[in-house]
């Protein structure tokens, strides 16, 4: 199994240990705002579905290991869950949140003709413009 300090210096991170807060807490530079110590990893707590999790100060950006594999490794969800050994459960509310409805959208009418011919000549007049710009 690999741990969140492991997966941390795939993506170039050397978290250092600060605190024995929730079996232990490191900090480094974030990989997403790059600032300095701003960002928290706890390799050792206990989420729903796995061990690990991290947060910035910074940039609010947060999760468990699973997260921070999808973020910062690009794996799929799949080759994340798989990665960090989680034990995930869904539920129908997890689906649902998951997989949501495709939006539905209401039909538009198209605008007047008049509104058409307006904008063909404001399109028109814009590229002599950027052209007259251009020379």
């Amino acid at each position: 199994m690999t741990d969140l300090l492991e997966f941390c210096k795939q993506v170039g991170l050397e978290p250092k240990r600060v605190a024995s807060t929730h079996g232990g807490e490191y900090k480094s530079p974030c990989p997403e705002c790059f600032g300095t110590d701003r960002f928290t990893v706890w390799p050792n707590r206990q989420y729903k579905s796995c061990v690990g999790g991290y947060f910035c100060r910074h940039c609010n950006k947060g999760g468990d290991s699973i997260q921070f594999c999808r973020v910062f490794l690009g794996m799929t969800w799949d080759q994340a869950v798989t990665a960090t050994r989680a034990t995930v459960q869904l539920d129908w509310k997890h689906q649902r949140l998951t997989h949501p409805k495709p939006p539905q959208f209401k039909a538009t009418i198209a605008p007047s003709g008049v509104w058409q011919k307006r904008v063909e000549k404001l399109v028109c007049w814009a590229s002599n413009q950027k052209n007259n710009i251009a020379h």
